[in-house]
């Protein structure tokens, strides 16, 4: 029955298990490639190890209360639950062994360290219940052999985290093996060893397992952590990461905090450091105990902080670069970058490589020099105070196991891995490698989930990452990860899914060359299959050219001609193929799915027939005049094709231009007379119609510009080269010009073959906006032959009165146009309009062109300085046409001003600058001569220009950073006086702004002084101002502490920021910049040492929303100009996913009773911040009243407002917003009057109903007390008679006793023997009961059977099982009477040696029986009646 049950629950398991799997992968569509995938059960039960069984194949998972067996497909072969249970991590003992006073709740097991024992065919897995206690589970069932708790042997740890805890076994042939657990202890080193070696025993049950290997009470196999310790360091602690044997010794790899003098620093800070531990397989007492610092640099990186490590061998490639053999011991390791992060390490990351003989070498020369009596054990943590090394005469060999001196030892100088490969952005966490053919190949598992491809080939080549796979949506990969049995695949986990992806995915390459460059070893190129495999996976391979490994081997295929007509059938074609293996089962030759025929080989050449006249492509003119297809060898003995090649039909037709057609790459010929492009040439009508070269065809040629105006009837004169006379029968010239979308044709002359004239004609086009307007010209023959215009000649169309409203811009316009001033009319016309012909026309080229009435429309500034320098500008009309006509002749409040030859616009502006005025002078006009000083020539401004006095009054800030970039404003009087301005910081120029009439703005450079108070001068024009300011440049301000380091995607969230100086900046912000893409907030300072600051957005696009956590690429605070605070290097400043919100119903509406909570539900609502209390600030607002908010990890609770009716709901936290809907508040409403009295109706009724009820009652009464009294004289009367009847029995029955005994008194009386008795008394009517018999099972199952009912009699006398176990089989329905009687009576078996515990129990159930029917006031039942 046991084993049935077993049997369906493994089933139940794994068809949840399926279902979960299947319908998480329906959850995920945007997965790129679909690989096996196992997830967790439930979201919280996360996974934490994972190994292979290298014999069977199968796979071990531990995960939160759970350990499950897997097959290489992973499904669910049978699961083995280890929690929860009531537990709490400061019991010591747990309480499985003693009681414990502290608080107990129910706790999850995280599986700590999972190992397989190959030689017991048994599992160890350990949790974090209890201590630490391990299951010794059966490899094939996850049968539990054992689970030692009673020693403190067994307690491993107390640490809570799944890689706290590493374990190697070392095997022994004819002794038990060792096992050795490397532990972090979690402040508690009285309780748990860090590092021991235990026993291992071949018996799971033994008193002895994971005893340790030798223990005395002066030494053990074990080392703790001293008490000393912590005093220096308080949270020490050493976390180990991976553990491995190889030769003679166990190694360690583990991260551990120190202290140390930073450079240029006399206090110590605490950092941590990679170290190597070394132990021997054999040594007892843990002599030989010795680590090393371990960790690698490139480009002057240093990568201290250990994430994961993996031994492997050195493939032959690997090996020669290192010097090394293959095979040799290779150490593949990840540490990310620096020192001082601890566990939260940076991403930037590097995978490196040791060679574990040059680490044993280095530590055989450090115990040379020690037991030379060179140096101290430097060993800080195990011996804080220095401890010497002791000279002895003593040999080291490789094998050296250590002495009771000079022992635990450390090596002060570092060994130094190869740097092969690094990742700045997406942190490496998790490495595995192995040899594939020569080459060795690593692994590597990142945060976001990706699992990266690396070729290794050496130092000096470095490494190449060959592929990116996208295994796990979201999360990081985790350390574990392992090969199939084949080495095929490789399971890859995260904590919430197992991924088998396979190690190599050649069959995404689709052609030869992809697949060599892809640099992935396992890949190569099976010609005649034409895939992308392996070579043990190709047909035949071993033969010549089969497989291609390099790319000089790619199947290359030529084809004479590569291009024909597609007015051309059936042409011999001859394909030269090079790299292909022996083609004697023959091929094919296809052109895509146009035309597929047989080829015949010819040595390395194939030849072919082109399509026949109906397979041939259409080429029409819209794609060009060619088509390209895939001219394919198909090889018959596998059917796929090859080789391939581009082969084109081109179709001259679709050129409708002589020059298109003959500068086309393929062989098209224009014949002239027909205007046709054709492959052909003997298809033209004549020969000297024939043009192959472009310089024979027919065109235009470059000209001058061609100008015409408007409504003037003139002729096109055009050069041109090769135009073809019209023959008989053929149209002539014509020009066609497009105006505005309008057609204009024109009939035209050929003089010759080289010019054409449109004849005389007048144009136009629509708009005064438009003073010139170019228009296409297309000269054609015989109707639509049209010439080629190769430089796109164009008609420019004028008019001379559009935008030249004065006399001046008139006069400018482009001599070529022969525009002038008509004086009578007012306009600009050309000469011949006009009218009348006396009328005064002006033109440029004139004797007396000079405009008349000069006007200024404008002056800037109206303002300036007594000292001049300003530069006025003067707007308007008709101011001059050359520079010498107003050089001399401006004056501006009768000062003059000296025009700048570089500014001036002939007619429209002068800019000139102003000199030194009187300080009688205040104010003016602005008087302009063009050309000389007469009326009719002369200017003057409407607005007068005035002198001011400038005067400052204060600076503010008066201090700023050293770094500049501080904003200053200057505060003063006529500030907006003058053209320019110049402001001095001492040497330093401030950069200018900004001013109005009372401010100047401007930007102040860094001091090249340093620090110091410097002399503020501003000069406006040549103004200098007398007053004297003074700034000081003070130190840049520092940024100390910031917190929180994480915010929200939407960013908006407080951050308070601590510091110095920070009340010198005016403006601080604060950035963050991801993907190129920069978000700034603002900062408020609330005094010098404190600001609070926004935190910014993160440029996130919303197809890239995901529940990843972000670190910005760069994060920092603007504050002026200071550089150094930009880019924070100290801050690990991290943005969580944004709070995502549920609405409330499809509908978007929710009703609700006043006074009840409103539930807003979502996810990300409370960001996994790592230690810290700091949350986000929610804000929920219905209608306009905000609520009282309540906050947990998936909803929010909003105590609502005393409100009524339909109102939106409006959740507000950092930067984002989100309504999830209206909410509709429904009122108590009071009753109405009709409701009143038909409850007033109701209620009499109710009372009329009662009162008869009672008279009822009362009747019914009286009745039966009657039948009472009647009752109680019948009982009396009974009662007498039976009296009367025992007495009369009892004197018979003592006649009958006498007559009895006088009949025995020889014989005496009869009884049974107990055996019999007891039989009859518990098993009536049974003559052979199993209990007499032995057991009945065969030999192989008896140990086990016995085993089980020993325990089962064990349990049977726990009395709290016992009445559990007949409480369970009494709710049973099926459990009847005679079952009841059948094990009532097995159970008195069994006790009938304790008859006063049986009695207990008896007891107890006697009395639940009673409070039973009491409750029930059922009839009494009998209870296990035998």
């Amino acid at each position: 029955m046991e084993t049935t049950r077993k049997t369906w629950f493994g089933v139940i398991t794994q068809c949840v298990l399926l279902t979960i799997v299947s319908a998480i992968s329906r959850q995920n569509p945007q997965v790129k490639r679909n690989f096996t995938t196992f997830h967790a059960e439930q979201a919280d039960w996360s996974f934490n190890h994972m190994v292979v069984d290298a014999r069977s194949g199968s796979i071990y998972l531990g995960a939160i209360n759970r350990i499950y067996k897997l097959s290489e497909d992973l499904k669910v072969l049978v699961s083995h639950q280890t929690g929860p249970d009531e537990d709490n991590p400061k019991c010591y003992p747990p309480r499985i062994v003693q009681p414990c006073n502290e608080p107990l709740a129910v706790t999850n097991n995280v599986n700590k360290m999972l190992l397989i024992d190959y030689k017991e065919n048994r599992l160890i897995a350990c949790g974090s219940l209890y201590q630490g206690i391990c299951k010794l589970l059966r490899l094939s069932d996850l049968f539990k052999l054992a689970e030692p708790f009673h020693k403190k042997e067994h307690y491993l740890s107390g640490v809570n985290e799944s890689g706290s805890v590493v374990g190697v076994i070392v095997p022994h042939n004819n002794l038990n093996d060792k096992l050795f657990i490397a532990t972090s202890v979690d402040g508690k080193p009285e309780y748990f060893p860090t590092i021991s070696s235990r026993k291992l025993s071949a018996n799971s049950e033994d008193d002895g397992m994971f005893a340790y290997v030798f223990h005395d009470e002066f030494v053990a196999s074990m080392i703790k952590i001293p008490s000393d310790t912590f005093t220096i360091i308080p949270d020490f602690d050493i976390y180990y990461i991976y553990g491995f044997s190889s030769g003679n010794y166990v190694y360690f790899l583990t991260l551990q905090p120190e202290m140390t003098f930073p450079p240029g620093s006399a206090t110590k800070e605490q950092v941590y450091t990679s170290k190597l531990v070394r132990l021997c397989k054999e040594e007892r007492a843990f002599n030989s105990y010795v680590e090393v610092p371990i960790g690698c640099e490139k480009n002057g990186v240093e990568y201290r902080l250990l994430q994961a490590a993996y031994l492997s061998k050195a493939g032959s490639i690997l090996a020669k670069s290192l010097g090394i053999k293959p095979g040799d011991d290779v150490l593949f390791t990840i540490f990310s970058k620096g020192q001082k992060r601890g566990m939260k390490s940076l991403d930037e990351t590097a995978l490196c490589v040791f060679v574990l003989k040059e680490i044993n070498n280095r530590i055989k020369e450090r115990l040379q020099s020690c037991y030379k009596g060179e140096g101290t054990l430097d060993l800080a943590w195990l011996k804080v105070k220095d401890i010497h090394c002791s000279n002895a005469l003593i040999t080291i060999a490789d094998d050296f196991c250590g002495l009771d001196m000079n022992a635990p030892l450390g090596v002060s100088e570092m060994v130094r891995g190869i740097p092969i490969f690094t990742e700045d952005n997406d942190r490496m966490t998790s490495v595995i490698a192995y040899v594939y053919k020569n080459h060795s190949l690593a692994f590597v598992g990142t945060k976001s989930g990706k699992l990266k491809k690396i070729r290794v080939d050496g130092p000096i080549t470095g490494a190449s990452q060959y592929e990116i796979i996208q295994v796990v949506e979201s999360g990081p990969i985790l350390r574990d990860m392992a090969f199939t049995k084949n080495e095929e695949q490789l399971f890859v986990m995260s904590e919430n899914q197992l991924t088998r992806v396979p190690v190599e995915s050649c069959g995404q390459y689709t052609s030869c060359s992809e697949c060599l460059g892809s640099g992935d070893p396992h890949c190569g190129w099976c010609v005649l299959h034409n895939m992308c495999t392996r070579k043990e996976r190709c047909e035949r391979s071993h033969e010549p050219r089969r497989f291609a490994s390099e790319m000089k081997q790619c199947v290359r295929l030529t084809v004479h001609p590569n291009n024909i007509s597609v007015s051309q059938y059936n042409v011999l074609l001859v394909l030269e193929a090079y790299n292909v293996p022996e083609l004697s089962a023959g091929v094919n030759c296809t052109f895509e799915d146009l035309s597929e025929m047989d080829g015949l080989v010819v040595g390395n050449q194939i030849r072919c027939v082109s399509p026949a006249e109906k397979e041939v492509p259409r080429i029409i003119t819209e794609n060009g005049d060619h088509h390209v297809v895939q001219l394919q060898l198909k090889s018959k003995e596998t059917g796929m094709t090859f080789a391939s090649t581009n082969f084109v039909f081109f179709n001259c037709s679709v050129h409708n231009s002589c020059l298109s057609c003959v500068e086309s790459p393929y062989q098209c010929h224009w014949c002239k007379y027909r205007h046709v492009c054709t492959h052909d040439p003997e298809t033209c009508s004549f020969q000297e119609g024939r043009v192959k070269m472009p310089e024979e065809c027919p065109q235009l040629l470059q000209t001058e510009k061609i100008l015409i105006p408007v409504e003037v009837v003139k002729p096109i004169t055009l050069k041109a080269k090769n135009l073809p006379q019209p023959q008989s029968g053929q149209k002539g010239y014509e020009c066609i010009l497009n105006i505005q979308g309008n057609e204009q044709r024109v009939p035209a002359l050929r003089f010759n073959s080289s010019s054409v004239q449109c004849q005389n004609t007048s144009y136009s086009y629509e708009g005064m906006e438009i003073d010139s307007l170019p228009v296409e010209l297309t000269v054609v023959w015989n109707g639509d032959f049209s010439i080629d215009n190769p430089a796109l000649s164009k008609v420019h169309l004028y008019k001379c009165g559009a935008k030249r409203p004065s006399c001046g811009l008139c006069l400018k316009a482009n001599p070529d146009f022969e525009c002038g001033w008509c004086s009578g009319e007012g306009k600009c016309t050309l000469k011949q309009h006009c009218l009348p012909l006396e009328n005064p026309w002006l033109e440029i080229s004139g004797t007396h062109a000079k405009c008349t009435n000069p006007r200024i429309t404008q002056i800037i500034p109206v303002t300036g300085p007594r000292e001049g320098g300003t530069r006025v500008t003067i707007r308007g009309e008709n101011l001059g046409l050359e520079f010498s006509e107003i050089q001399n002749d401006v004056k501006v409040a009768e000062v003059k001003c000296t025009p700048i030859a570089d500014e001036y616009i002939p007619a429209e502006q002068i800019v000139c600058e102003m000199g030194d005025a009187k300080p009688s002078q205040h104010a003016g006009f602005v008087d302009v001569c063009v050309g000389e000083c007469r009326p009719q020539f002369m200017a003057r401004s409407s607005l007068l220009y005035y002198f001011v006095t400038l005067s400052l009054s204060k600076l503010e800030p008066s201090q700023g950073p050293v770094s500049g970039g501080t904003q200053v404003t200057i505060t003063g009087t006529n500030l907006s006086a003058g053209s320019s301005v110049k402001v001095m910081f001492g040497q330093q120029q401030c950069i200018f702004d900004r001013r109005t009439a009372s401010e100047i703005f401007c930007n102040t450079t860094a001091s090249t002084e340093g620090l110091e108070k410097v002399k503020v001068t501003v000069q406006i024009d040549k103004a200098k101002i007398p007053q004297e300011l003074q700034f000081e440049y003070v130190e840049d301000p520092k940024i100390l502490k910031i917190e929180p380091e994480w915010s929200i995607v939407s960013g908006n969230t407080p951050i308070s920021v601590w510091g110095t100086n920070l009340d010198i900046i005016r403006n601080p912000r604060i950035r963050a910049k991801l993907g190129g893409k920069e978000h700034i907030n603002n900062c408020t300072v609330l005094n010098s040492t404190e600001m609070m600051c926004q935190a910014p957005a993160l440029a996130v696009s919303y197809n890239h929303l995901t529940d990843v956590t972000e670190r910005p690429e760069e994060f920092g605070f603007i504050l002026d100009n200071v550089q150094a605070l930009l880019v924070l290097n100290r801050t690990n400043f991290t943005y969580y996913p944004d709070p995502v919100f549920e609405s409330f119903s499809p509908t978007g509406i929710l009703e609700l009773k006043p006074g009840t909570p409103i539930i807003l539900k979502g996810k990300n609502l409370i960001p996994p911040v790592a230690g810290g209390n700091m949350k986000l600030k929610y804000s929920v607002f219905i209608g306009d009243k905000p609520c009282t908010v309540t906050v947990s990890d998936v909803q929010l609770l909003c105590e609502s407002p005393n409100l009524t009716g339909r109102h939106k709901v409006l959740a507000r936290v950092g930067g984002m917003e989100f309504s999830p809907g209206m909410v509709y508040i429904t009122p108590d409403s009071p009753l109405s009057l009709p409701a009143i009295v038909s409850i007033a109706a109701a209620g009499g009724l109710l009372i009329i109903f009662i009162v008869a009820v009672l008279i009822a009652y009362k009747r019914k009464s009286r009745e039966s007390d009657l039948t009472l009294k009647r009752l109680q004289m019948q009982m009396d009367n009974l009662e007498s008679r039976v009296a009367l009847e025992c007495k009369e029995a009892f004197a018979e029955l003592q006649t009958d006793i006498h007559e009895l005994t006088s009949d025995l008194d020889g014989a005496g009386i009869p009884f049974l023997d107990y055996r019999t008795y007891t039989m009859r008394v518990l098993f009536p009517g049974i003559e052979d009961h199993p209990v007499l018999r032995d057991l009945e099972v065969p030999g192989y199952r008896q140990e086990r059977v016995e085993k089980g009912l020993k325990l089962f009699a064990q349990m049977i006398n726990n009395k709290v099982f016992l009445l559990s176990f007949i409480r369970t089989l009494e709710s049973q329905r099926s459990f009847s009477m005679r079952d009841r009687g059948n094990v009532a009576s097995l159970i008195m078996t069994v006790l009938q040696s304790k008859l006063e515990y049986a009695t207990d129990v008896l007891k107890q159930l006697l009395s639940d029986l009673i409070d039973k029917n009491l409750e029930s006031k059922n009839h009494p039942k009998l209870l296990l009646r035998r």
